[in-house]
């Protein structure tokens, strides 16, 4: 099924459109002191970092994937241009942490080991 006309956008297109920024007011004012300690707690964890094309891979252990977990439910809400991919395996817990063009390094700055 094709576009319904010139008017029309594709989710891809209303993506792009989302202005790599944070909005720190939109999570809870409730919330904010626990996002802030999330942050801090999720960076000093990193075990591994790996450059990914628009983003970044991050490794923990095991352990920490409810506290990262926790984190992307804060930071998706203030971060709407962000995409995060959690993994669990046997190994270890990724987050791929991506963007649109010209996302990765407000990426990198959100969640670096040397905030």
């Amino acid at each position: 099924m094709g576009c319904c006309g010139p008017e029309c956008t594709t989710a891809s297109d209303a993506a792009d459109a989302i202005p790599i920024a944070c909005t720190p007011e939109a999570i809870p004012p409730e919330r904010r002191a626990e996002h802030r300690a999330r942050l801090t707690s999720v960076t000093a964890k990193i075990r591994g970092a790996e450059a990914l094309p628009g983003g970044f891979l991050f490794a923990y252990r095991v352990e920490d994937f409810l506290e990262v977990a926790k984190w992307i439910d804060l930071e998706r809400l203030c971060c709407p241009f962000a995409d995060f991919e959690l993994r669990a395996g046997r190994d270890g817990v990724t987050l791929r942490l991506t963007g649109p063009e010209g996302a990765a390094s407000y990426l990198l700055s959100l969640i670096s080991p040397e905030q």
